[in-house]
């Protein structure tokens, strides 16, 4: 069938084993592939009670038909695992380059058991697969990672080619708040899957691949990829998020009181204008065959770190200087940390030391809201996770330490950044999520009337995992309906889908993560709103969110 390459990876790194596969995708089309092949796999080989970091946990990573065909920001490979910090499932999407070129392999995707004896590298090259050794790359960042593996080829075209995702020390050493790198990207939701990859002794996945991609009608898909590009240009929703990126409702949460500071004490005062943070983007940068180019990077191409990681890192912790925030992103980037974990890390280090529920000398290092100098110091703990997280190996066991639980702002032991107690719809769609996340992408639809919100909700959840399941970002869906991808989706696979089809899809994935989530004892009782976060009417909301997925 066209779309799919038809080939898996199985690598077993305890045995050093790797076979190859054959994919049915006619066996499939109830999840299509990407997040949903990821899932529908994940929840039929691993038991819901597994720990993430033993050796039964697997790592399941999956392209959908539509990546790396050309079609407009089809650049996805789904990820899913069971996290270490929430103990849910949990699912992140590599983006840039790295799923088109594991497709250009001529593989859909790989499945990763076992834990290798030594660190090591997963290197595919088309039908070239080995388990590298990489001793030399322990304790490195993951740029350092990177650029010593790139220096391994003689070629370097076939260097600058290969895509690598990879881990940091933090990774390394397993801490919950380990998140992946792509090619110096953060891997969005990623949080708790770095730990995941070093429990396994695995430091990076380095693919290249070579082949064509085939397709059902070639002609007809150049047809609708530029119907849908017109259609991307033309869109002024678009085009505000091409932009900002994730800053495209700055002001306007910035108005409803949903950027918080001082770790949720006091609302943000703006401090650091849209202006200024715009003067730091030199360069707009796209993943494969992104006609959007939302990521924006200085002129060296380093990434600016998105809203909630901006909030995380800065406001949440008194910072309103630019130049240190940025320096505190790319630490984190370094060193394969959840830049959002990390910040409300150490805000509540901060709002602990005022409150003075711990000695000082208990503490890793002297903290002190908007204590500028104190900051750089924390910069550069971070280049040593374990020893910033020696206290603590996460925010909500961090409160729990203290005892003051109430205090922790997250969702399923995820920290949020942002105040959702001032938005419903955001609030229900964290709150809902099966591993909590807020993508930038659903920040437009804070002013849905509050009677349709567990409807909206449920629709963009669903439309999310379709995409997903497709190998799409979700993004595209600011200016993009779904029905615009129909004959894209027809063109590459040759199968007529309708719209409500493609949505009982996107639903019956959401229903198979959570079903996983609540026999590994993480049901309903666990979608809370922070205890200090309540939003009116919520509960009621709630509920009729539940009443239309048919959930008890």
């Amino acid at each position: 069938m066209f779309g799919w390459a038809g080939k898996i990876l199985r690598v077993n790194l305890g045995k050093e084993r790797i076979f190859e596969e054959e994919l049915k995708p006619e066996a499939n089309l109830d999840v299509l592939g990407g997040r949903g092949l990821a899932v529908k796999l994940f929840t039929t080989e691993v038991k819901p009670e597994v720990d993430p970091l033993s050796s039964e946990n697997k790592i399941i990573l999956m392209t959908g038909p539509l990546t790396g065909t050309g079609v407009n920001s089809a650049s996805l490979c789904a990820i899913v695992t069971k996290s270490a910090l929430t103990q849910t499932l949990v699912g992140a999407e590599v983006k840039l380059y790295f799923g088109a070129e594991l497709k250009a392999a001529g593989y859909d995707g790989i499945i990763i058991e076992g834990k290798a004896k030594e660190p090591v590298i997963l290197e595919i090259q088309d039908e070239r697969v080995n388990i590298l050794p990489a001793d030399y790359l322990v304790g490195q960042d993951t740029k350092t990672t990177i650029t010593l593996f790139k220096n391994t080829f003689n070629d370097p075209w076939v260097a600058r080619e290969v895509r690598v995702l990879c881990i940091g020390p933090a990774g390394e050493k397993q801490l919950p708040v380990a998140a992946l790198v792509a090619d110096g990207l953060l891997v969005s939701e990623s949080v708790g899957i770095g730990a995941v990859f070093g429990s396994k002794n695995l430091k990076a996945i380095a693919v290249r691949g070579t082949k064509d991609v085939l397709v059902n009608n070639g002609q007809r898909l150049i047809g609708a990829i530029s119907t849908a590009v017109k259609e991307c240009i033309n869109n002024k929703a678009l085009n505000t998020f091409s932009l900002f990126g994730s800053y495209h409702t700055y002001e306007e949460f910035l108005n409803k009181g949903i950027l918080p500071s001082f770790y949720f004490t006091r609302p943000y005062v703006l401090s650091v204008p849209l202006s200024q943070i715009q003067t730091t983007w030199k360069r707009k940068r796209a993943c494969f065959s992104c006609p959007v180019a939302c990521l924006k990077a200085d002129q060296n191409g380093t990434f600016f770190p998105e809203l909630e990681a901006f909030i995380a890192l800065g406001p949440l912790c008194g910072i309103d200087e630019l130049s240190l925030i940025c320096k505190a992103y790319q630490a984190c980037l370094n060193n394969g940390l959840d830049p959002v974990e990390t910040g409300t890390f150490i805000a509540s280090l901060m709002k602990i030391s005022e409150k003075k529920l711990l000695e000082e000398k208990e503490l890793p290092i002297k903290v002190q809201f908007g204590d500028k100098e104190a900051y750089r110091n924390l910069i550069s703990l971070l280049n040593q996770p374990e020893g910033l997280f020696s206290l603590a190996k996460d925010t909500a066991s961090l409160w729990e330490k203290v005892g003051e639980t109430e205090e922790f702002v997250g969702i399923k032991r995820r920290s949020i950044s942002l105040d959702i107690s001032h938005s419903s719809f955001l609030a229900l769609y964290a709150v809902t999520s099966n591993w909590p996340t807020l993508h930038p992408h659903v920040y437009g639809f804070i002013n849905i009337h509050k009677e349709d919100i567990p409807k909206k909700v449920k629709t963009v959840q669903d439309i999310s995992a379709v995409l997903e399941c497709l190998g799409v970002c979700p993004y595209l869906y600011i200016g993009l309906p779904l029905k615009a991808f129909l004959p894209m989706v027809a063109a590459v696979t040759g199968l007529e889908w309708k719209e409500e089809n493609l949505l009982k899809v996107g639903s019956h994935i959401i229903s198979l993560e959570y079903g996983f989530n609540q026999k590994a004892g993480i049901g309903l009782e666990a979608n809370r709103l922070p205890k200090k976060h309540q939003a009116i009417g919520f509960e009621n909301m709630l509920k009729s969110y539940y009443q239309l997925r048919g959930w008890q």
